[in-house]
């Protein structure tokens, strides 16, 4: 049985980051303990960022000849990091992606917005394992753009993003991409 690593924290009685804090140290401990390499994923304690939130064309093809399309879904889908290391390759019809670090605002305003599904949204605030897997997965002839905070963290953010993915991460600036209209508002 699987649980993401702040859940098993919390069960074994600490603040949820605790085991993140700690898993070199106790992924030392266990390697001494089974005198082999130990791994916290071994024991089913898997990362925090084993789902990815998109929206846009997205397709999953697998060895055994399967694919999982998302695309006809037209909403905002959660992939496991799991399903994506699992696929042979990834293909998408977008023109462009885009990842957004605003997950809760600005990413489902956008996703709602990409009517045309051109753009292939990616709801994340930083390169996680599971961003970087997909992204090395899908064409590199795609551009990737990130939307993100313009403060220092924002572009250590971006910077980190180019760093670990090994792409050509661009910011996202007004009149860089054609970028949906922001959906209209209308009070209940």
């Amino acid at each position: 049985v699987e649980i993401p690593v702040r859940q098993a924290s919390v069960e074994l009685g600490f603040d949820s980051k605790w085991l993140e804090g700690k898993r070199a140290r106790l992924e030392k401990l266990l390697a001494l303990m089974m005198s082999a390499p130990s791994g916290l994923e071994q024991w089913g304690v898997i990362p925090q960022d084993y789902l990815l939130e998109m929206s846009g064309p997205l397709c999953l093809h697998f060895a055994d000849g399967s694919e999982v399309d998302v695309d006809p879904l037209q909403a905002v889908v959660a992939i496991a990091s799991t399903d994506i290391r699992r696929a042979v390759r990834i293909s998408s019809t977008a023109v462009r992606v885009l990842t957004v670090e605003n997950r809760k605002t600005t990413f489902r305003q956008l996703a709602s917005a990409n009517r045309d599904r051109t753009t292939l949204l990616i709801a994340s605030s930083y390169p996680t394992r599971a961003l970087c897997d997909l992204i090395t997965k899908l064409s590199s002839a795609i551009p990737w753009y990130h939307f993100g905070d313009t403060d220092p963290a924002g572009w250590h953010i971006l910077s980190t993003m180019r760093r670990k993915s090994g792409s050509a991460v661009k910011p996202m600036m007004r009149g860089s991409v054609s970028t949906p209209k922001k959906p209209a508002i209308h009070p209940a």
